[in-house]
């Protein structure tokens, strides 16, 4: 089974970025992107490059710059859940919502 991109970004004219996830054998977690185009060749196969043109170049760094925030976010939010899951997760009732009720008294207690 091959792997797939947890997330894929369209610039259009078939250019995209992929990311991939990947775990080292020690448990460490790190991203990679690939950026691609996808063309037809004269017999209508369809076929990915790395070589892009001249006007794909702004393109590009647009696709860089959005998978280094998707990354960078992804990451966050994963060592947010880890430190406080209640905050990104919610389990019904929000931080805000617990912490008026606290100050009230009126806390659910589980």
């Amino acid at each position: 089974m091959s792997q797939k991109p947890i997330d894929q970004i369209n610039a259009g004219n078939g250019i995209r970025a992929d990311i991939w996830r990947n775990v080292t054998d020690d448990g460490k977690e790190f991203f990679n992107t690939t950026i691609s185009r996808r063309y037809r060749d004269k017999e209508g196969e369809w076929h990915d490059t790395n070589v892009f043109g001249r006007d794909d170049l702004p393109k590009l760094a647009v696709l860089a710059n959005m998978s280094f925030e998707r990354i960078i976010t992804r990451q966050y939010s994963e060592k947010a859940e880890k430190a406080q899951p209640e905050l990104v997760n919610g389990d019904g009732e929000g931080f805000v919502e617990k912490e008026k009720a606290r100050r009230k008294g009126t806390a659910k207690e589980k």
